[in-house]
């Protein structure tokens, strides 16, 4: 865990009804720029914003993504919050030598971390919370679609600085790296005492799994 590099991005809002959505755009962007096999890129125009982002045209990995997001979303529904963390983290499959023969040892070498402030229903209404594809944007929608874009543009500059940590990639049939998507919980203790607290998760046991 030494070497795993740590990205934060900047909060954005969503209402109960967006936030697969939301969470479609960033982890897909992430998965496909993290993505260093052979793999066949897939414009994809976003459902509920205004917003085309690229995923792998790959069906494994799709499923890959939604599951994880169901299950993220699942967590949330159970145990709500105003504000939420999303962590993607990737990893690489080591032998690991034992007292019999060995095993397989996760070594995590990136892990993503995704905010978002939850707008509850009656703050959807107030606010016009619509799709921003068929209907003219409100104020907050336009704040919300900027608060999007800014973190797909962190995305975009963080996997084309911060690449030296990158592991080759060991299987000449998969083209992306194994990853895990993680609740660190709500955000009333603040983002950043969840982000130590999903540190300390990785570097002492397996993390709960969601996908």
């Amino acid at each position: 865990m030494s070497n795993c590099e740590s990205i934060e991005l900047p909060g954005v809002e969503a209402g109960p009804h967006q936030l697969r959505e939301l969470l479609r755009c960033l982890i897909h962007t992430i998965v496909f720029n993290r993505a260093l096999g052979y793999v066949r890129p897939q414009d994809v125009d976003s459902e509920l914003f205004d917003i085309t982002y690229v995923k792998c045209d790959d069906s494994d990995i799709e499923a890959r993504v939604e599951a994880s997001i169901s299950d993220f979303c699942s967590t949330v529904e159970r145990r709500p919050a105003d504000a939420i963390q999303l962590c993607l983290a990737f990893y690489e499959v080591r032998k690991k030598a034992a007292w019999f023969g060995s095993k397989d040892e996760r070594l995590y070498w990136e892990q993503w971390f995704i905010n978002v402030k939850v707008v509850n229903s009656d703050e959807q209404q107030q606010q016009g919370y619509t799709s921003m594809k068929h209907t003219g944007a409100s104020k907050q929608q336009l704040k919300q679609q900027a608060a999007l874009q800014r973190a797909l543009s962190e995305v975009l500059h963080a996997v084309n600085e911060k690449r030296d940590h990158i592991p080759p990639l060991s299987s000449l049939t998969s083209s992306c790296f194994p990853f895990d998507v993680m609740s660190s919980g709500n955000s009333k203790t603040g983002f950043g005492a969840n982000i130590q607290a999903v540190k300390k998760i990785l570097q002492s046991t397996p993390p709960m799994m969601l996908s």
